[in-house]
């Protein structure tokens, strides 16, 4: 009976990792070693959403270190920020990046007050309620076991890149 309960949860989880849906990518350097990251959805559920007005959306980039799940976030790297939509392109330091070490509490996360990341928005449109974005970032990250409560100036990372991402609205 054990057998078959494990089974059935395998199939049903190697079954979820096939569903995901690609829906956008973060590609860059972490710590001069190239990397790619995949915003991925299924059956319209996704890490990445975008929240508040069609003017001043406020958004969430998940960015999975594998291209077939859409909850994993060991390795994930996560861009968030609020921003006006104006003439573009548009530069900004406030925001959030954060990379994924093993977990949630072990990750390496940007700080505004010890060294700010920096955003290019290069293209940002709102269609069919979904919000087409792309864009720049660099951000020196200080590693955290406690959700970025406290943050290791001596242990760091490097991040930058580009993502290219359309957002369903949460």
């Amino acid at each position: 009976m054990i057998r078959l309960i494990l089974i059935v949860i395998l199939a049903l989880h190697a079954s979820a990792a096939f569903a995901a849906e690609v829906i956008g990518t973060i590609t860059g350097t972490l710590d001069g070693a190239e990397k790619s990251w995949y915003v991925t959805s299924d059956d319209n559920t996704s890490q990445s959403d975008w929240t508040g007005g069609d003017n001043y959306p406020s958004l969430t980039i998940f960015g999975h270190a594998t291209n077939d799940n859409t909850w994993n976030s060991k390795g994930a790297l996560i861009i968030s920020f609020s921003v006006p939509i104006e003439q573009l392109p548009m530069e900004f330091q406030d925001g959030e990046v954060i990379f994924v070490n093993s977990n949630m509490a072990d990750s390496f996360i940007s700080s505004r007050d010890l060294a700010p990341p920096k955003f290019t928005i290069t293209s940002m449109q709102v269609v069919d309620g979904k919000l087409a974005i792309k864009g720049t970032f660099a951000a020196k990250l200080f590693h955290s076991s406690n959700f970025g409560r406290d943050m290791d100036p001596d242990n760091t990372k490097m991040v930058e890149g580009v993502f290219d991402t359309t957002l369903p609205r949460k």
